[in-house]
């Protein structure tokens, strides 16, 4: 996914798998 870091929360969500 793209690397958003804005969020990051959905930054480690996204790496998280």
């Amino acid at each position: 996914c793209q690397d958003l870091t804005e969020n990051i929360t959905l930054v480690m969500l996204c790496h998280s798998y």
